[in-house]
């Protein structure tokens, strides 16, 4: 029972990041790649 309920909860986790990598490709191919490849070279510092 308890692993069956952290397995959703771990599914709904991936879910939501899945979510948030794609409304991150919609925004940089939107036009707001530039900016996000200088965020990207400042976190890889």
């Amino acid at each position: 029972m308890l692993f069956a309920l952290i397995s959703m909860i771990s599914l709904y986790i991936i879910l939501i990041i899945a979510l948030v990598v794609v409304a991150q490709k919609k925004n940089s191919a939107s036009g707001h790649a530039r900016e996000h490849a200088g965020s990207f070279r400042f976190y890889t510092r």
